[in-house]
């Protein structure tokens, strides 16, 4: 049988910037185009966006660049999502500052991206801190508890970054990150927003789950797209091991199992690798000998 999947990659390949900033120095500058070009020219047909570039380095959205994306959008049937800022972002936390600024910084990068109208915007509800305070407090009993604000404050920020924007929440796609599924999911549900599932955060457990099957068809309603990786989480010598954005074929992903759920929910959006041009074509080598039998293109 054909299976016909879309496969994507990010917009950002940190070994290239490795090898650019070692090669120039300071004088090293940062160049989207550079890194969508190969992997389009490798066979990929979907670009994420990374959008904390914007901020990075703001130089690398210039109107040129602008119009060879739309080029590529157009003229090549190159399709687009895009990753809303998650670097210092603290869509969560308690502090109204940081809170209020991190919206404001959200709502400017879909204002400035608007332009290639991207499927939708992946976001993480809940930042780093917020994290950090969920992996603190599973060490003790009943304390979920101390959560429950962060979970306010983070509907808070979402309902502000709709009013700002006026999208239509469907496009905001909420990200399975290191926090209690249930309340991204509660999130999601009370916005009416759609839902990523990123295959490596779930398979090393930081969901509070790594049973990836079963959140896929939790949120099946709303799902839009994956973030693809593998991942695990495993006791060795008695202590918790855990990594993700690993190739596939590394981690604990139920491979066979994952594509026929896709089959089983007709599933049509794209499947992003957040690794390295090179891990995503190793993985995208290793999905087809794996599975000759779906002849996977």
């Amino acid at each position: 049988m054909v299976f016909c999947l879309r496969f994507g990659i990010i917009s950002v390949d940190f070994n290239k910037i490795i090898e650019g900033a070692r090669k120039h120095g300071i004088n090293y500058k940062f160049q989207i185009l550079d890194h969508i070009k190969p992997a389009i020219e490798s066979g990929f047909k979907h670009i994420e966006l990374n959008l904390d570039v914007i901020y990075s380095s703001p130089h690398c959205l210039s109107d040129k660049v602008k119009d060879e994306l739309l080029d590529l959008k157009e003229q090549k049937n190159i399709t687009f999502t895009a990753h809303l800022p998650i670097w210092a972002i603290e869509l969560s936390w308690l502090n109204e500052n940081i809170r209020k600024a991190s919206v404001t910084s959200i709502v400017e990068s879909i204002k400035i991206i608007e332009f290639l109208d991207p499927e939708y915007y992946v976001i993480h509800a809940t930042g780093d801190h917020a994290s950090n305070l969920y992996r603190l407090l599973k060490k003790y009993k009943d304390s979920e508890v101390l959560i429950l604000p962060l979970v306010e404050k983070a509907s808070q920020s979402i309902e502000e970054i709709l009013a700002k924007t006026e999208i239509n929440p469907r496009k905001i796609a909420c990200e399975t990150v290191e926090f209690p599924l249930k309340y991204t999911i509660m999130i999601a549900e009370n916005y009416d927003l759609s839902f990523l599932v990123d295959t490596g955060h779930v398979l090393s457990g930081q969901p509070g789950t790594t049973d990836l099957l079963k959140v896929t068809r939790t949120v099946r309603n709303r799902l839009v797209g994956f973030h693809i990786h593998d991942g695990y989480l495993r006791i060795i010598n008695g202590e918790e091991k855990r990594a993700d954005h690993i190739p596939l074929g590394y981690g604990d992903m139920p491979l066979k199992e994952f594509f026929q759920l896709l089959k089983e929910i007709d599933f049509k959006g794209p499947l992003v690798f957040e690794l390295p041009l090179s891990e995503a074509l190793k993985s995208m080598k290793y999905i087809k000998e794996t599975l000759p039998e779906y002849n996977i293109v």
